[in-house]
Parts: structure tokens; C-alpha cells; sequence
């Protein structure tokens, strides 16, 4: 009843309203640079067919972002790629379908948009400042350093302020593998988004503690891919932030660390793959086997069929005031803008995190894997093919970097 709740909620808010010229979505004649991961979207043979019916798109669209989730090794995520060349079934890839059919389920057949305004009982009182800090983990964009950036955050916030947001004992917090972080992975995002909404158990999710934290100086940030959505229930400050790549460059990274080099224990190999010992596919075999680049679900979520009205979705997500981005490219002076503008990071040791903080790097390629991995960089027919792939996720990097200076010139507003 809870997520049938939330889905009618959700749906008030859904907007589909188109209105961006195609020279701001950046569809026409862009040409991208070559060098190191995305997931991606629909064959360009038919890029907005009907699919078929309602519960087809969904299919197809769980499929999708289960996929996408799967890269986020160090969330802990255990699922073998949808688009597959075998038929196994495992426990943990059940267990990913299930989650991504519930988180779509929030949303409904239109695409989420996070809603300008809202009334929430805990009002912001401190300029550039959220009690919750909601992090939509993408996959290869530098997110699992990030992870430790806001680890570093909670750890400097608590001993400031001698508390912490929640107890390590006790329901839920037990359960939480991203503990202290408030934990938005497949196995208890859903259990975290109906404590907020419940606010329940009233001692850690009630209003009164939230206000609580706020005035106190605690903060909360979360860890994982299915964030989307989770300050609309959270009825205090919120916003929201993710770190960006440009999208080829993106795919891949992800290429040679989940294929080539069968990172994270060949986490994404299927059985053929792990019985040969290697990954044979190219850049547009691995591209199909992962079923497209669909990172675009993890900020503008739902099952609609239309790609191009998602582009402009996550572009206006983007662009609320409670939203800020960091640039793979620009991932220090990202970092440095958080310092210099929003009180709760302005004692982030940046120099220190570089030093020290686990960074999610491919393992090292053999002689021969780089000249593969060259040899494809070099084909221009396929790196071709996989820039048209990606022009929608290209489409959102672009508008994210022309906005990139201005938007961190502007106040965070909390949603």
C-alpha cells in the first residue's frame, strides 16, 4: 500500500510537458570526444517505436536500469547483465529485477521531475544548507570517491557536533551495509524511503527529531543508485547530488573495468565468459550485452516510452535549486565549490581525500588487452556508432557543463 501511495504521489508531480529546443537537449550533429563509460540508450534503428504494451515497457525498462545499478560494484550490487547470451537465472539477479520493478513502480509511465516547491514542517534556516544530503550513485564517474568525500563530511559534522544522525544498533540501522551513510541500495531503499514517509520509528524519523538534527547541525547523506525521489518524503531540508561524465568516455572506463579486466570477481561476466576466462566482446557487442546505456533512469526514473521527453526530465532536474552536480573532469574544483559555498563541507580537507580516499580504479590490462582496447578507440566506424548511441546521455552532459559554472553560482534551495 505504501509504494501504491507513493506511486499516486509521484504521479501528481510528473510532468510532461515538452519545451526544450533540440539545440539545448544537443541532439543535432554533436561530435564528442574518445577517451575512457556510460550504459546507453534504444537501438537507433527505431529510437521511439511503440514498444508494445504498458507492462512491455516496464519490462524492458526494469531490465534497464537493473542493468545500470549493476555497475555500482562498490555498492555492493550483484546482478548479471539483462541483454544476455545465456539464460541462467541466479538469486541476485532476481533479487535486481524485483528492486528495479518496485523502484519504477514509484513513478508511474511518465518520467519524475522533482517538484519545484514544496511545504515541509522543517524549513531551511541556513542558506546553502539540507539535513539530508540524497546522492544518486552513477556508475565509473569517479562516485565511489565521492562516497568518501561525504563519509568525510558525517565524520567531521558528528565530531563537531558530538551526535550522530543514527545509532549503529538497532532496526533499521543494523541492516544498512552503507552505515554511517543512510543506505538507498537495492536490498533497503525502499524500507528507507516508507521509514521517512512513516516517520518511523518516530525517535530518528518523527519531525521533532528531524528538526532536532537540523538546528543541532547534524546531517544526513545517503549512498546508492535509488535515491531519486526520496526528499519528497523526507519532510525537511533535502537536495540532491550526483557526479557526471562525459558519456563515452564514461562507457568506456566501464568497458575495460567490468570487461576486459573482469573486475570485482568477473561480476559482470556471464558463465561463458567466466569458463573461457576472458571477455571477448567489443565496444557495441558489450554496449548490446549490458542492453544499452539507461543511466539517464538513475535522474529522470519511469517507464515512459518517449527518450527524448526523459533528456529534458533529467535536464530539469538538473536545473532545480535543491540539485547540484560535480564534473568527473572538473572533480577538485567540483569539490572546492562545495567548500566554498555550502557551510556543512566547508572543513573538507580536499588535499587529504586525494591523498587517502579509495578510489574505484581499473585493474592493471595486459599488453595485449590495451592494443585490443586501442585497436577499438582507433575504429572510427565503431566509435562513431557509439557517440550516435549516446546522444542522449551526451545531450544531458552537455547542457550539465554549459550550466556547470552558473549553477554553483546560484543558492541551494532545499526540495
Amino acid at each position: 500500500r505504501s509504494r501504491a501511495n507513493n506511486a499516486r504521489r509521484h504521479a501528481r508531480v510528473r510532468t510532461m510537458k515538452k519545451g526544450t529546443s533540440p539545440e539545448e537537449i544537443g541532439l543535432l550533429g554533436e561530435t564528442h570526444r574518445a577517451t575512457p563509460n556510460a550504459i546507453g540508450d534504444d537501438d537507433h534503428t527505431d529510437l521511439n517505436a511503440d514498444s508494445g504494451s504498458k507492462t512491455s515497457r516496464r519490462t524492458r525498462n526494469v531490465l534497464i536500469i537493473g542493468l545500470v545499478v549493476s555497475a555500482l560494484v562498490f555498492v555492493g550490487l550483484k546482478i548479471a547483465p539483462g541483454t544476455m547470451m545465456n539464460a541462467e537465472t541466479i538469486p541476485e539477479r532476481e533479487a535486481e529485477s524485483k528492486a528495479s520493478s518496485a523502484f519504477l513502480d514509484l513513478f508511474g509511465d511518465g518520467f519524475y521531475e522533482i517538484p519545484t516547491t514544496r511545504e515541509k514542517s522543517v524549513r531551511q534556516n541556513v542558506k546553502n544548507t539540507a539535513l539530508m544530503y540524497d546522492f544518486i550513485h552513477i556508475p565509473k564517474t569517479g562516485g565511489s570517491f565521492f562516497n568518501q568525500v561525504l563519509k568525510a563530511a558525517e565524520r567531521r559534522l558528528s565530531q563537531k557536533t558530538g551526535a550522530v544522525a543514527f545509532p549503529r544498533e538497532g532496526a533499521p540501522f543494523t541492516s544498512w551495509a552503507t552505515y554511517p551513510l543512510v543506505d538507498t541500495t537495492k536490498e533497503n531503499f525502499l524500507d528507507t524511503r516508507e521509514r521517512f514517509e512513516r516517520q518511523q520509528p518516530v525517535e530518528y524519523f518523527g519531525v521533532d527529531r528531524l528538526r532536532e538534527a537540523y538546528d543541532s547541525g547534524v546531517r544526513m547523506f545517503t549512498k546508492g543508485p535509488y535515491g531519486m525521489g526520496l526528499c519528497d518524503v523526507i519532510d525537511a531540508p533535502c537536495a540532491y547530488f550526483t557526479v557526471l561524465r562525459e558519456p563515452v568516455a564514461q562507457f568506456l572506463s566501464h568497458y575495460k573495468y567490468s570487461c576486459l579486466a573482469g573486475a570485482e570477481n568477473q561480476r559482470l561476466w556471464d558463465e561463458r565468459m567466466k569458463t573461457k576466462g576472458s571477455c571477448d566482446l567489443d565496444l557495441l557487442e558489450w554496449y548490446d550485452y549490458l542492453g544499452g546505456d539507461a543511466w539517464l533512469q538513475l535522474l529522470a526514473p519511469g517507464a515512459g516510452d518517449d527518450k527524448d521527453l526523459q533528456v529534458e526530465t533529467a535536464i530539469k532536474n538538473l536545473n532545480k535549486p535543491c540539485f547540484r552536480y560535480i564534473l568527473t573532469e572538473q572533480f577538485d574544483d567540483g569539490l572546492q565549490k562545495m567548500v566554498d559555498t555550502m557551510p556543512d563541507f566547508e572543513n573538507l580537507n580536499i588535499e587529504a581525500l586525494n591523498e587517502h580516499a579509495r578510489k574505484n580504479e581499473s585493474p592493471a590490462l595486459s599488453d595485449v588487452l590495451k592494443a585490443r582496447f586501442q585497436a577499438y578507440i582507433e575504429d572510427e566506424r565503431m566509435m562513431n556508432e557509439l557517440r550516435f548511441r549516446m546522444k542522449r546521455p551526451a545531450a544531458v552532459y552537455k547542457h550539465a557543463k554549459n550550466a556547470y559554472e552558473r549553477k554553483w553560482s546560484q543558492p541551494m534551495i532545499s526540495c
